[in-house]
């Protein structure tokens, strides 16, 4: 196994895998998205055959962390030197450098820690949400936060859940 250099984020985690598209989790807090559509379309004529079984989305949702970067156990390679065939798997930097920021991951107290003192002494929360209409069908809401933030007094961060990490949106 090859040495992991230090002083570089790591990939942690693979919150979602879509065919050619991957939403990670960094070892510097960061959500990113790596979209590889264009790639994918120049895998299926490379002459690489390792490159060329990434192109089917079956194979490319084999995606796994290994070592802090990705790699995919439904194409493997032969390594000079490492007995067996290893799986093909990307440079982290530019893994990194090529993907998408969405967001840093927060823990649920870190996202909640300024609401407790809206709530100390007294007898009924004020609810910070407006009611959603009941004829919406849809499961994503876009909501207006410029009311939210003057009733409570301070900023609102937009947060998601992907996966079981909480994600808090940077450009809403």
């Amino acid at each position: 196994m090859a040495r992991i250099q230090q002083g570089f984020v790591k990939l942690e985690k693979l919150l979602q895998v879509e065919p050619f598209k991957i939403v990670s989790l960094w070892s510097n807090g960061e959500t990113r998205l790596n979209d590889f559509e264009s790639e994918a379309a120049q895998w299926k004529n490379s002459a690489n055959k390792a490159l060329k079984k990434l192109a089917s989305p079956k194979v490319f949702k084999t995606a796994f962390v290994l070592n802090g970067t990705l790699a995919f156990s439904g194409s493997t390679v032969r390594v000079i030197g490492i007995p067996g065939d290893q799986p093909v798997d990307f440079d982290r930097r530019k893994l990194y450098h090529d993907s998408q920021l969405i967001g840093k991951a927060v823990t649920y107290v870190d996202a909640v820690k300024h609401q407790k003192s809206r709530f100390i002494n007294r007898k009924k929360p004020v609810p910070v949400i407006p009611s959603l209409p009941s004829n919406s069908q849809s499961a994503i809401f876009r909501i207006d936060l410029g009311p939210i933030n003057k009733k409570i007094g301070a900023p609102v961060t937009p947060l998601i859940v992907i996966g079981d990490e909480l994600i808090e949106i940077d450009n809403l």
